[in-house]
């Protein structure tokens, strides 16, 4: 996605779409026991959520970017919306509900290990729907991305850029992508809609996998066919992505601070807990369909 942000769609912006919540983040030396007491090391709140991290990494790298998701008023969602506005991302779209509770996930980092241990609270807040996403403009976005959470409403949504697509000039179309990081059946029709799929560890284990490798040619079946720009040519294939990761931090002179990872560095190594996306390797060939391997994380 990221490699786009400077292509000759001019001003036209990429969307996430999906969740965003609080994160109550508590480091700790060791993981306490269970019914005791202790004291954290530190402690912040942190706007999270895939969708969310994903706008987050596209704003540090410079891309202009929307997040379309469900919000409703309260000091959470305050607390969220500025911090999308320091970060420059749109919030327009944003579908604000009147009642409900803003997701919240409650983090205890463990700092000798590195574990990350997470209780999510997410019950009562009603999820997108397609009748939101009518009112977006698709000639103002070439990408979107979307956080597979609702099968039914989400494929909704797809079909609606699909025929936005199949009427559009060839460089007005929207390249979609789809990230499913839940092994939950009702989803998985979800990864044959995206010109770009990312999957989770926790799904490619789901499925047998031991490796991200062995998990991106297995999984090759499950992708669409043909080309997303148009171009004439059969199946799509499956790159192997190079990940460009966004530590949400600053350097001490307030400037975003990014981090590639080695290129030899396993992309499923507990110590890369960053929210990933991919930049894809170029090639002579016309673009492809391309499978990723996502490492869901919040940014730190």
């Amino acid at each position: 996605m990221a490699a786009e942000a400077g292509g000759a769609a001019g001003k036209r912006r990429i969307m996430c779409v999906g969740l965003v919540c609080l994160d109550i983040i508590s480091v700790v030396k060791d993981f306490p026991a269970e019914d005791s007491e202790t004291r954290c090391l530190s402690q912040r709140w942190q706007r999270g959520g895939n969708a969310s991290n994903s706008c987050t990494v596209l704003s540090l790298l410079g891309a202009p970017c929307a997040f379309m998701g469900s919000l409703a008023p309260g000091p959470a969602a305050d607390f969220i919306a500025a911090d999308f506005q320091r970060r420059g991302v749109d919030t327009a779209h944003v579908a604000w509900h009147p009642r409900g509770d803003v997701p919240c996930a409650c983090c205890l980092v463990n700092a000798t290990s590195g574990s990350r241990t997470i209780v999510l609270h997410d019950t009562n807040l009603p999820d997108l729907t397609a009748r939101h996403f009518e009112r977006v403009d698709l000639s103002q976005y070439k990408w979107i991305h979307f956080e597979a959470r609702n099968a039914v409403e989400q494929s909704a949504m797809l079909d609606r850029v699909e025929r936005h697509n199949r009427a559009a000039a060839p460089g007005r179309r929207v390249r979609i992508s789809v990230e499913v990081e839940k092994p939950r059946e009702e989803l998985l029709p979800l990864m044959g809609r995206g010109h770009v799929v990312f999957i989770s560890k926790d799904l490619a284990q789901h499925f047998g996998y031991l490796s991200a490798p062995e998990a991106l040619q297995g999984l090759r079946g499950r992708i669409q066919p043909g080309d997303p720009r148009g171009h004439a040519g059969g199946r799509g294939h499956l790159q192997c992505c190079r990940h460009l990761c966004a530590r949400r931090r600053e350097d001490p002179a307030g400037r975003p601070h990014l981090r590639l990872p080695d290129r030899g560095q396993e992309m499923w190594d507990p110590g890369l807990r960053w929210h990933c996306l991919s930049l894809c390797l170029e090639t002579s060939a016309p673009p492809r369909h391309t499978t990723s391997l996502l490492h869901p994380a919040t940014p730190q």
